[in-house]
């Protein structure tokens, strides 16, 4: 519709025309929109590093934190509430879960054991939290020395940049690595089995 200002009629621009099967056109668009996508974190794995896999682990002490896990007989580790936690015997272990992120900036929850009152420290435990220290300030990976009984530490040569850490307080990192772990109470399908009851 055309517009009139200080009696000079003025019409709107001329809409070019497009052709839909432009292969160049439609490959700009398609820079365009991944350039204009925000990546949203759904997930965070519990886990220790991978193979081959450089990592960092977060600066701020806060971002860390020493609890207790239980850990299925088939991998999976869940918080448990402490009412029921009796259940679990001694297959409830006290952890250290260090916020860590891939080189490819995959974040992950690393558990890593922490010794009970009177319970003996293992090579395995001491050298994963120098690992996880040391990854602090540098990009490392780990490898299981099955020999040595501990883990070996390798670092990156090259100049990798910083890491980009999610903007996530570490109560919704927890949030999202186990939303769909946690024991609440004993009518857990985990609390039933272990009690025998189903």
């Amino acid at each position: 519709m055309a517009e009139r200002d200080d009696n000079v009629l003025k019409l709107p621009p001329k809409e070019e025309s497009w052709n839909p099967y432009d292969v160049e056109a439609l490959r700009a668009l398609g820079r365009v929109e991944e350039a204009a996508v925000e990546k949203v974190l759904l997930k965070v794995e519990v886990r220790k590093p991978r193979k081959g896999e450089f990592f960092r682990t977060h600066p701020d002490p806060e971002m860390s934190v020493t609890t207790k896990l239980y850990k299925s007989d088939d991998g999976e580790t869940f918080l448990v509430n402490p009412a029921v936690s009796d259940v679990f015997g001694r297959q409830i272990v006290r952890v250290t879960l260090y916020y860590c992120v891939s080189r490819y900036g995959h974040p992950f929850l690393w558990p890593v054991r922490v010794p009970e009152d009177g319970e003996k420290d293992n090579s395995y435990w001491q050298t994963a939290r120098l690992a996880a220290d040391k990854a602090i300030e540098a990009w490392i990976r780990i490898e299981a020395n099955q020999t040595a009984k501990n883990y070996s530490l390798a670092l990156a040569r090259g100049d990798l940049p910083e890491p980009r850490w999610p903007d996530l307080p570490l109560r919704e990192v927890l949030e999202l690595a186990f939303r769909d772990a946690t024991i609440n109470d004993r009518d857990h399908l985990l609390v039933k089995s272990f009690l025998g009851e189903v």
